[in-house]
């Protein structure tokens, strides 16, 4: 259990924070260079889109370091 949270901990914070950010950057430069990248992938041209699956990726990368993390301290320190 304490695995998972360390996953969704890590997860659920990256992916606020990349998705803040990304929507900020984005809103600051008028669209210009994801209207640009979404029209190249398969996003029918959706900011949103992209802004949405750039967080999760980051996410992603984001649990599996923390669920790394929790896995190697119970593995290394056990008590």
């Amino acid at each position: 259990m304490q695995s998972f949270r360390a996953f969704a901990s890590g997860f659920t914070g990256l992916f606020i924070l990349w998705f803040a950010q990304a929507l900020w950057i984005d809103n600051e430069n008028n669209h210009l260079l994801s209207e640009k990248v979404a029209s190249i992938l398969p996003l029918g041209g959706s900011t949103m889109a992209l802004i949405f699956v750039t967080a999760f990726i980051g996410a992603l990368v984001a649990g599996f370091a923390a669920l790394t993390g929790s896995l190697a301290r119970t593995t290394f320190f056990k008590k």
